[in-house]
């Protein structure tokens, strides 16, 4: 029912759950003490006595009084704790994912909703779930040790029915677990196939898989449909079953104090109606309780996400330093994502040599990101060897190989800052003219230094800001440029200024292209064309389009639907 490394995670702020349990007990006795006020109330007004009404009343709104204020410091404790859980948790979450570049299990879009929705999740676990768990544990005893003054029978007859409750949430909590842990890995996969849907929509029209891909979102919206559906079942289930228990269990009470009465064992009225007051009290903690853990299995399922992204350990970085690149070589490499039956890549070998344009084409899932990703030293698990002039890639020291190698995507950052700002981030050694006259390179001599970026760079227009990347990274002269879709969703202008210096580039650097523009590749010494994980066909592109196969039969689609772009 806790989580011991949950709780664990709280540190000094376990403080606070105990102060609300407090609180919540200090509560619970006042609510005792305004039901027996109103029972004698009740029991005076019946047999005529009105001596001590005015001090029973005056007494009856104190108590109310004192009740609200603890209500109020109740809610406020929980806001309390609340807000400072959720600030160290993604605090912490944000520190994770920063210390790491690209290794942590989950992609960016399931990282977002973690940080987002798993933290408020977990926070309602920390704030109400726990300070009610040990409110529901303390409560019935109290009351249990306060009916034993009135009757002893009838207190152990509460007592009994009281279990019943928790044993009712142990019976569903197996099958809770299971569902809520479904639930979160159905929501994080159907937002990160949502978002990556939407990111390369334009691929997908013309690689003619966008039917495909719907049909994969409709299927994951259809089962995470059901997950919740099934969820909402069991909530409704149990809640229906707690109710039974809790006010089936009040009515047998309150029959047992009755027949006590009659047979004697209770002799004062007054003593029968406060039982019938206080009666559901005895359940309520445990009812409160039981809504509770819905709300404790989902922030456990979050929480337990949360908590493998902080305690999740990056694999031994190398320590071989290099200070050259020459050649990049896949010897027979495999690779199966977690969780996935097929390969994403399956038995690769190239090489690509120092000073030289290589392209890596291919449809959508064909293993182009993945190659990505392996040679931006990401720890994914696989087969085979990637060799940087015959030194594994894991041996070698990080530092060392990105100060050699450049990464530039479609979606590549520029931050909220001047145009010599985002310079000097990468570059701080840059003077004024060198900056001019790399702007100048991009064709952005127009730009001011001092021209301040927006958020999202929404001042610039995409191929703008593709070619202000391209430009800081010219600055650092790199040994190996990697270009991952990096002129997808640009204007035609700019397209062509990266192109061209791309190939220029490659006169005396090592320059990968990864595009679905396939007409992009034409001045490439090498083209990898992938599917399904597998080099289908390779050469250079007018050997692919003499071949005359997919690549080739690719190429007239997209140059039917762009027609002038291929004049």
């Amino acid at each position: 029912m806790i989580d011991k490394a949950l709780l664990k995670f709280l540190g000094k702020d376990k403080k606070k759950i105990f102060f609300i349990t407090f609180i919540n007990l200090l509560n619970l006795l006042i609510s005792v003490s305004l039901y027996a006020l109103l029972a004698l109330f009740i029991y005076q007004i019946a047999n005529s006595q009105f001596e001590s009404i005015t001090y029973l009343i005056l007494t009856f709104f104190l108590l109310i009084a004192l009740k609200i204020l603890f209500s109020l410091s109740i809610s406020k404790s929980e806001a309390s704790l609340g807000r400072e859980v959720k600030v160290k948790l993604r605090n912490d979450v944000l520190s994770k994912i920063f210390s790491f570049r690209k290794t942590l299990p989950y992609n960016s879009e399931a990282l977002a909703q973690l940080g987002i929705e798993g933290v408020e999740q977990l926070n309602l676990y920390y704030s109400v779930y726990l300070p009610q768990f040990f409110y529901a544990l303390i409560g019935p005893i109290i009351l249990f040790i306060i009916f034993c003054f009135i009757d002893l029978l009838t207190a152990f007859i509460f007592l009994i029915c009281v279990p019943l409750i928790p044993l009712s949430i142990i019976l569903v909590s197996k099958y809770a677990k299971k569902i809520f842990n479904k639930y979160w890995d159905k929501y994080l996969s159907m937002g990160g196939d949502f978002y990556d849907s939407l990111m390369g929509m334009k691929e997908l029209k013309i690689f003619n898989a966008d039917l495909r891909q719907q049909e994969k979102l409709d299927q994951n919206a259809e089962e995470f449909r059901k997950v919740t559906m099934k969820v909402l079942v069991m909530q409704l289930y149990s809640t229906s079953l707690m109710d039974l228990i809790a006010y089936g269990g009040a009515a047998v009470g309150l029959l047992c104090a009755l027949i006590s009465f009659f047979n004697g064992g209770i002799t004062n009225f007054a003593l029968v109606i406060f039982i019938i007051l206080v009666g559901s009290e005895f359940f309520l903690p445990m009812r409160y309780l039981g809504s509770a853990f819905h709300i404790s299995m989902n922030g456990a399922s979050a929480g337990k996400k949360i908590l493998e992204i902080l305690n999740y350990q990056e694999e031994k970085k190398g320590d071989v330093i290099i200070n050259d690149i020459n050649n990049i070589t896949f010897k027979n490499v495999s690779l199966t994502y977690e969780g996935s039956n097929n390969k994403a890549l399956n038995n690769v070998s190239f090489n690509f040599s120092r000073s030289g344009l290589y392209g890596i084409a291919g449809a959508s899932g064909g293993g182009k990101s993945t190659i990505v990703r392996l040679l931006s030293k990401e720890s994914l698990i696989h087969e085979g060897q990637i060799l940087i002039d015959d030194i594994n890639l894991s041996s070698i020291e990080e530092s060392s190989y990105f100060n050699l190698t450049a990464f530039i995507s479609y979606n590549s950052h520029l931050f909220n800052k001047t145009v010599r700002e985002n310079f000097h981030l990468i570059n701080p050694l840059l003077s004024d003219e060198e900056i001019l006259k790399l702007l100048k390179l991009v064709r952005l001599e127009s730009l001011s230094l001092d021209y301040k970026l927006s958020e999202d760079t929404t001042n610039l227009s995409g191929g703008q800001k593709q070619r202000m990347v391209l430009a800081i990274y010219l600055s650092l002269d790199k040994k190996v440029y990697i270009f991952d879709e990096a002129t997808s969703n640009i204007d035609n202008e700019s397209e062509e200024i990266i192109n061209s210096l791309i190939q220029k580039l490659s006169q005396d650097k090592l320059v990968i292209v990864i595009s679905h523009h396939l007409r992009n590749l034409q001045p490439c010494k090498e083209i990898l064309y992938l599917k399904h994980g597998e080099i289908k066909e390779r050469g250079n592109f007018a050997s692919l389009i003499k071949d005359n196969q997919e690549f080739a039969s690719l190429y007239q689609k997209q140059k039917q639907i762009e027609g002038d772009l291929y004049a």
